[in-house]
């Protein structure tokens, strides 16, 4: 995604509901009636829909877009009650750590179909309570246009690899394999909320989506919001599907007045091409950041530098001073998809 600097933040971009597809409707509606044989366990509970992701990656797809806009209408009908997840950084805030039970699931091919294993997960209790697998055939998806692979899958995890190269949380992007039978485990396990950061402090990254599976198709705009534990520097990367790295934050200081709260990034931004996976990088410091170097483009400061080498700059530089510092680091993926 070519992140687009809105300088009219109010006007506001309101994207047309796209027609329920009736092609995925029979297998989205066998989901949501076997995850709504669970509906007295969320009655009066918090409930998100989450996009489901191909294999373990925790990448999406338009596939992945498709089956969540029939669900949002089905899993309703099967008597699960969802909250509104809208593009809002505002409501997104007051649902942290707040939700209930979350609806997710993934994806993979298997000879001529696509298996969907799709959980009604409970979050505080960290386990499944309701698991269905659905085949849909892969010719169908095909007359369709619904594209099931991430764009660029390889090039994808190459980059998300690198990124998060010193990150044992990181996503083993192998194919896991199939579920066992008749009780298989969580695939995939719901993305905290929010996601866990590494290092010395707790650091917070989240987007007006959320903390968990994300797409954002092409007009919708997206904010970003940050938290800190302790007074810091933050520099935030965000690496487009393209391989640019677009420099959003670069030494901004978190005071402590700002500990615990987040803090919106000034910028806002609309989704455009090119289109893929894209990742999100907070680092945080008690010392300054030395600098990167970039150039200004279209209102946006870009990277002149590869991922290791921001990396190195970031992660492994030591103040001259020898003082004792602190630092952390989080990172948030998302898929970008054309209309």
């Amino acid at each position: 995604m070519r992140l687009l600097f809105l300088f009219l933040l109010s006007a506001f971009l309101t994207l047309p509901i796209a027609a329920q597809n009736t092609d995925l409707l029979p297998y989205a509606k066998k989901m949501a009636t076997a995850i709504g044989e669970r509906k007295s366990h969320t009655k009066g509970q918090t409930v998100r829909l989450d996009y489901f992701t191909f294999e373990n990656t925790e990448m999406g797809s338009v596939f992945s877009r498709e089956l969540y806009n029939v669900l949002l209408t089905e899993l309703p009908k099967a008597g699960i009650v969802l909250r509104k997840n809208d593009n809002d950084l505002s409501s997104q805030q007051t649902f942290v750590n707040k939700d209930d039970y979350v609806v997710c699931g993934t994806y993979r091919e298997n000879g001529g179909n696509l298996n969907v294993y799709a959980y009604l997960y409970d979050l505080k209790n960290k386990q499944p309570i309701r698991y269905i697998e659905v085949a849909i055939p892969t010719p169908l998806l095909v007359k369709l246009n619904y594209t099931w692979k991430p764009e660029q899958l390889e090039k994808a995890i190459r980059t998300r690899n690198l990124i998060v190269e010193d990150d044992d949380a990181a996503p083993d992007p192998t194919p896991a394999p199939s579920p066992p039978a008749p009780a298989p485990e969580p695939i995939p396990v719901p993305s905290p909320d929010p996601p866990p950061s590494h290092g010395d402090f707790e650091l917070a990254l989240m987007t007006s989506k959320g903390f968990g599976h994300q797409i954002f198709t092409e007009g919708e705009r997206m904010r970003i919001a940050v938290r800190a534990a302790e007074p810091c520097f933050l520099r935030l990367v965000y690496h487009a599907a393209d391989g640019s790295k677009v420099l959003l934050l670069e030494n901004v200081p978190m005071k402590v007045s700002d500990e615990g709260n987040y803090i919106t990034v000034p910028q806002e931004f609309e989704c455009s091409s090119p289109f893929g996976v894209e990742t999100i990088q907070l680092f945080a410091c008690t010392e300054v950041f030395p600098p990167l170097r970039t150039h200004k483009e279209n209102g946006l400061i870009f990277i002149d530098e590869d991922v290791a080498s921001v990396n190195t700059k970031t992660r492994g530089f030591k103040p001259v001073s020898g003082d004792e510092f602190s630092k952390a680091e989080v990172s948030l993926q998302v898929t970008t998809l054309p209309k």
